[in-house]
């Protein structure tokens, strides 16, 4: 299948995938709220014209059961909550290659993996994780750790306008910052 939507209609999605693969480019488009849920589906999410969206989404909303879900240039949503939810599955979100926006990413990890590829040095990033002893978080180097459990890159500052803030849960999964 194939859906075209019109660039000049704001839009509130509701993507369900049970099973099989789906490719969705959000290129240009007025997207006020996501929502994406992967069942055993591998679902992928892209930009891939660079253009992101064009006016500013309150949530985007990500539930990954056993299946994947590979978002690309996910600073181009310019969503100011990401909510995340994964089971067994795997969630790539990619920050590394757009632009970037003041964004809240709240996630949640059961037995599932939370890849998050972050942004060369000049973005400020913190991270909050609330972790436990059957679990594995690997974060990059670049990474100091401010306080238990807290840790922000070289360019965190507190007045940082275009921080991204990660606040996550993880039970029995893994969390890899790349």
């Amino acid at each position: 299948w194939k859906v075209y939507l019109s660039q000049s209609t704001p839009y509130r999605l509701d993507l369900n995938y049970g099973i099989g693969d789906a490719f969705i480019d959000l290129s240009g488009l007025s997207i006020e709220n996501l929502k994406v849920h992967s069942g055993n589906a591998d679902v992928n999410i892209d930009y891939t014209s660079a253009l992101g969206n064009q006016i500013k989404m309150d949530t985007f909303f990500v539930k990954v059961d056993l299946g994947s879900v590979d978002i690309k240039k996910m600073g181009l949503s310019n969503a100011k909550t990401v909510i995340a939810d994964v089971g067994f599955g795997n969630l790539t979100l990619d920050y590394s290659n757009s632009k970037h926006t003041k964004s809240n990413i709240k996630a949640s990890v059961g037995a599932g993996t939370l890849f998050i590829k972050i942004p060369e040095d000049n973005v400020p990033v913190i991270v909050k994780i609330n972790d436990s002893v059957l679990c594995r978080v690997k974060l990059s180097p670049n990474f100091e750790e401010i306080t238990a459990n807290t840790y922000v890159n070289k360019a965190y500052t507190k007045e940082s306008m275009n921080l991204l803030s990660f606040d996550i849960d993880v039970a029995l999964g893994s969390i890899v910052f790349k």
